[in-house]
């Protein structure tokens, strides 16, 4: 049997996959200002799913996309890299493995927003690196202390300098602040988590080339962020945090100055490794829309929503149009079958009576979806159920299969095998200046110390072994 090619996407549609008998394709109109939660098991293809979505809106010139790879599979990045190259538009790699060819981005300078509101930025970084500790007795108490010696690190930059300060040199101020304070408590938490950043290139200014969140916007480029938690968990979690909040306020930024029109599509895989608290992600995601900005949150079923912060499965549900590839609970499978149509069915009764038996057909309205409906599809791979609130009709849960970003399952798994891009340094390069960092300095002098104090102690004990012996002592009378 000749299977005909499917038919070219429309104009002005994104193609979402393919249903029984047509291709799904919706609207850009329609999907513009929407979120989206993407949920299924390990294996389902939900990540093939947003990638091939996401490649569509890189074709686009007015897209950007910023892709949080948490989970880390390199796929994502080949394919969103070549859907940038066919699009003319740059690509930007950042990764915390210092062999890797990473670009160096700054979470404080390169943030071109944070320079027009330092609350912004103070606030951006102290939820990065999880410092505000949320609501509840005693917690909300220590967060805002912990938001306070930012500040004050911010300050006292900012009166020195007469300028935002770049991360590293927060880093110090902070290291200082501790050093000068009786009660360093609050002060090297903040110290103790960002410190450890440091460890990296790609957050140091090491590597040539420049990540400007507001540049890129500008260019429409695609931004990966290549994060595996697995390897560097809380590194990865404070990294992606304080990019989350640096691409909303570049975006708000955008907006409040008229530039021209972006639409920031934000993936993060594994989301709710990175979600805030209940109130912060229901604030985010309506102002977010206002912003052009479009959050594709990535995971694996519904109770990783349940989090320390609080239960977002509500507020993920009441903002975000969802891809659902598993739905295997009763709860779930009857949130389905409520979201369909009703539709008439037969419904057979036979009855015996004596010698006779009688048999009567009636109609009864039940959901257009029945529950082996839902369980079928679920234990399909690269199947899926799209429940859409567009603001235009009512759609029930459409059932459709996803079309892979790559030609075929061969090329996927040439792509998973291909080494990320690999840092070599240019032969011939200068040799490295000395360091100016203090606490490098600082450490080399506390070093160069305690090796005058050993050789110093070397020196002592060779003389008292020298005037204890007794060629010595006859020597001296």
């Amino acid at each position: 049997m000749i299977i005909a090619p499917p038919k070219p996407v429309p104009a002005n549609h994104i193609r979402f996959g393919m249903t029984d008998t047509v291709p799904l394709d919706l609207l850009l109109d329609q999907l513009r200002e929407k979120h989206f939660a993407i949920a299924g098991p390990t294996g389902q293809r939900k990540t093939l799913f947003a990638l091939s979505v996401l490649k569509q809106f890189v074709a686009l010139p007015e897209d950007v996309c910023v892709y949080v790879d948490l989970g880390g599979d390199p796929v994502a990045y080949w394919v969103l890299a070549d859907a940038a190259k066919k699009a003319d538009k740059p690509v930007y790699f950042f990764s915390l493995n210092n062999l890797h060819d990473t670009v160096s981005w700054d979470p404080v300078l390169g943030t071109p927003a944070y320079a027009v509101d330092t609350t912004v930025a103070s606030s951006g970084v102290a939820t990065g690196l999880e410092l505000l500790h949320g609501s509840g007795y005693g917690r909300s108490f220590y967060g805002r202390l912990n938001q306070r010696e930012v500040d004050s690190a911010f300050d006292n930059l900012i009166a020195a300098k007469g300028r935002l300060p770049s991360f590293p040199e927060l880093v110090r101020e902070l290291s200082r602040m501790g050093e000068a304070s009786r009660n360093a408590k609050h002060v090297s938490e903040a110290f103790l988590a960002a410190e450890r950043l440091l460890r990296y290139d790609a957050l140091t200014g090491k590597r040539p080339r420049k990540l400007d969140l507001g540049q890129a916007i500008d260019e429409g480029a695609v931004i990966y962020f290549y994060l595996p938690t697995a390897l560097r968990e809380e590194a990865s979690r404070s990294v992606a945090s304080m990019l989350m909040r640096a691409v909303m306020a570049q975006c708000e930024h955008r907006c409040e100055e008229g530039l021209p029109k972006r639409y920031v599509h934000l993936g993060v895989d594994e989301y709710p490794q990175v979600a805030a608290s209940r109130g912060a992600v229901d604030s985010a995601m309506v102002l977010a829309r206002k912003w052009s900005l479009t959050i594709w949150a990535i995971f694996q079923d519904d109770t990783q929503l349940v989090t320390p912060e609080g239960d977002l499965r509500s507020i993920i549900r009441s903002q975000c149009q969802r891809i659902l590839f598993a739905r295997e609970s009763e709860e779930e499978i009857k949130e389905l079958r409520e979201r369909s149509r009703d539709v008439l069915r037969d419904d057979t009764s036979q009855s015996l009576r004596g010698l006779s038996h009688s048999t009567s057909v009636r109609q009864v309205l039940e959901p257009a979806i029945s529950r082996n409906d839902v369980l079928e599809l679920s234990g399909v791979a690269m199947r899926a159920y799209a429940v859409l609130r567009l603001g235009d009709k009512h759609r029930d849960p459409i059932p459709f299969t996803i079309i892979p970003p790559t030609a075929s399952p061969a090329e996927h798994d040439l792509l998973k095998r291909k080494k990320l891009p690999r840092y070599t340094p240019a032969s011939g390069a200068a040799p490295a200046e000395p360091t100016t960092d203090p606490l490098t300095l600082r450490q080399a002098e506390r070093r160069k110390r305690l090796q005058d104090l050993h050789h110093q102690v070397r020196v002592e004990l060779s003389w008292r072994l020298r005037s204890d012996s007794p060629s010595s002592s006859e020597g001296a009378v």
